[in-house]
Formats: structure tokens, sequence, C-alpha cells
């Protein structure tokens, strides 16, 4: 039985704008890993607060054992730039473990912790070569699919 893992990618929006969520279901293959986006949501208008437990219970959604016989891993991943550096201390301070992303400009992937700094360049090339090989499918069916 192939076990998934899931990552919910988190895009903290400033007050007017949106922030937006994705899980991505992760499956193992004999020679990559497979990303399906199984759920995609947006809102703004809703304070950082409410946001941080929202995210609580997609990822308890995720993990409620009645659905699967063994809860799967999920990573949680926030986009650390602009207002994302308080809210990510948000989610640790309830417990989560987020992995920050910082998005700059530069060459290299630096490492720091639980945050991780990395050039937009690398980001772009990566999700396009998932899209291109297949690697990450997008359900035209689900809400915001043609947005994202």
């Amino acid at each position: 039985m192939t076990r998934h893992t899931f990552t919910v990618g988190l895009d903290i929006g400033k007050q007017n704008d949106y922030t937006a969520a994705i899980v991505l279901r992760n499956t193992p293959t004999a020679d990559k890993t497979q990303h399906d986006a199984v759920h995609i949501e947006r809102w703004r208008g809703v304070d950082y607060p409410e946001t941080v437990r929202r995210i609580q219970r997609l990822i308890e959604t995720i993990k409620n054992p009645t659905r699967l016989p063994t809860p799967p891993h999920v990573e949680l991943v926030v986009d650390e730039g602009g207002p994302g550096g308080p809210v990510v201390d948000m989610f640790r301070d309830v417990g989560l473990r987020p992995i920050g992303v910082m998005i700059h400009g530069g060459h290299a992937t630096v490492r720091d912790g639980m945050t991780y700094r990395v050039p937009k360049r690398e980001l772009v090339a990566h999700v396009q070569v998932c899209l291109q090989s297949g690697r990450f499918k997008i359900a035209p069916s689900l809400k915001h699919a043609d947005t994202l």
C-alpha cells in the first residue's frame, strides 16, 4: 500500500490581499514523487489568528484517523516574506512546526533552522519542470484551479 504524505502550502496576504492555501498529496513512485493538488482555497479580510485556526482545522482534517488507518504525515510550508513572518511565529506558538520560505532575487538557497531563503528563479524552474513532466497536477475541477 502506497503511503501518501501531504504538504499544505500557504501564502499569507496582506490586509486587502488574498491568503491562499493549497494541499498537495505526495505519492512516491519508482523514481520520483508525484504531487497532486487535492484542495485549493483562498480568502481575504480574515485576521491572522483566524487564518492559523483555519489551517489547524485543515491539517486536522487531513490527519483524521477515521479516514486512514494511520494518519499521514502533513508538512506546513509558509511564505515567510511580508506578513508571513509573524504568522509563522503564531503557528509555532500553537505547536505546529511550519517550514518558512523566504523568496529572494539572489543565487543561493540558504537554510536557517526551519526557514529557507530560496531564489525565485529556482522555485519557478522547479514548479515548471514538475508541471511539464506531469509530476505536479492540478485537477481542473478544483475550485480556484483556473486562478492557480
